[in-house]
């Protein structure tokens, strides 16, 4: 009997490879939907800094460039006070704080953008981030580069994370490109895209080189947003794709991308 189920899945195993290696040419047939709408990109920390917004509109072709949203009155208050974002001059679409400042933990802050006589809200508040490791690094073949080998855990049932790894050498070689940056996620569920999904390209840099790790506590809201985008993004290309949806939002009115309230912890390395 033993024998029996290995050979069934042995076979089972066999037809998925020869399914694959029978692909042939899609000619995708895309349908243009309700594009212009506004989309947000909003991300406010804990770290004292200009806080920023982007604001663009949707649009139809799968190569385009969205269009920065100009005029638009942006603000975000605590229930208290409104801290205006004004927009910056020379990036269009670009909102930022006149001056530095940081959100509190245990406030409810409402982002709320008046444009073109409508209105859209959203409202969203920080979560506790936990303290991270430092990374660990690995000589390539040739015993010049190093490569990353620690990398932050896919999953967490007491967690849930985005970590950016901003990696920089330029200080040691002016041959572009000598910046690199890895994005890493932890969520609280364990998906077969993830675990699946296509490998990304190695990223190889010398000795000496500077490493700043971003990790952003994400709450549940804002982790089930940025869930849906790599779904529908990073995590494609394997055996196992949903089918596309439209990704979850917290913006009223018709607007798409997410308002998210992240506590932040960062630091330096340098590799060695």
């Amino acid at each position: 009997m033993r024998t029996k189920r290995i050979i069934l899945v042995l076979h089972a195993f066999c037809l998925l490879f020869l399914f694959q290696a029978c692909e042939e040419p899609t000619n995708w047939d895309y349908q243009t939907g309700d594009n212009g709408k506004l989309v947000v990109e909003a991300i406010i920390t804990n770290k004292q800094e200009r806080q920023e917004i982007k604001l663009s509109r949707s649009f139809d072709d799968i190569n385009g460039i969205a269009e920065p949203v100009t005029g638009a009155i942006v603000s975000i208050n605590n229930g208290l006070i409104d801290f205006p974002f004004l927009e910056d001059p020379d990036q269009a679409g670009t909102y930022q704080l006149p001056q530095a400042g940081a959100a509190q933990p245990g406030t409810t802050y409402e982002l709320v953008i008046e444009l073109e006589e409508e209105i859209y809200t959203a409202t969203n508040a920080m979560v506790q981030v936990f303290p991270f490791g430092a990374p660990t690094f690995q000589l390539t073949n040739d015993s010049i580069n190093l490569v990353l080998t620690s990398t932050p855990p896919l999953y967490s049932t007491v967690e849930q994370a985005m970590y950016e790894i901003d990696i920089d050498w330029s200080s040691i070689s002016n041959e572009q490109p000598n910046t690199a940056k890895q994005i890493f996620y932890t969520f609280k569920t364990i998906d077969v895209n993830e675990v699946f999904k296509s490998q990304p390209k190695v990223v190889k840099f010398p000795v000496g080189s500077q490493v700043v790790i971003t990790k952003y506590g994400l709450n549940d809201g804002f982790a089930n947003y940025l869930r849906a985008l790599v779904m529908e993004t990073e995590w494609q290309g394997s055996t196992f794709d949903e089918e596309s949806s439209n990704l979850p939002t917290n913006i009223s009115n018709g607007g798409l991308g997410y308002f998210g309230v992240c506590a932040i912890r960062r630091d330096t390395f340098v590799a060695e």
